[in-house]
């Protein structure tokens, strides 16, 4: 198999799935609201302190957002926020990998939705 650089073409074992590209951010955008709502609630709901209660409304916000795909990029900057004060209170508290792994996946796909945008079926999305 011969790849030109000036083909105009990513090489690709599959190349007809180009045609359905805008579904992963899709993919990405809806798992990162369920998340987020789930968080978001369990934050708001069961603890009493300001703060918690506050980082729950902005996490169920956030996961609105995703999941409508309404200022989707708001959405993900603010994830990433609340992501990255999440992995500096790990890493001062207990230090597990878990919780690294979990939350650098989380910035990871909120980097991705930033550079992305929404995909297929949001509200964002220019006709």
């Amino acid at each position: 198999m011969c790849i030109s650089v000036y083909s105009g073409r990513m090489p690709s074992l599959f190349p007809d799935f180009f045609t359905y590209q805008q579904l992963a951010p899709l993919f990405i955008r809806l798992v990162l609201a369920v998340i987020f709502l789930g968080n978001g609630y369990l934050n708001f709901s069961k603890n009493r302190k300001f703060w918690v209660q506050f980082m729950g409304a902005t996490e169920m916000i956030s996961g609105g957002l995703l999941l409508a795909g309404f200022l989707t990029q708001l959405a993900a900057i603010w994830i990433l926020v609340i992501t990255t004060i999440s992995l500096i209170k790990i890493k001062r508290e207990k230090n597990s990998w878990a919780d690294y792994e979990y939350n650098l996946l989380v910035i990871a796909s909120a980097i991705a939705l930033l550079f992305l945008g929404p995909g297929i079926f949001s509200i964002d999305l220019p006709l």
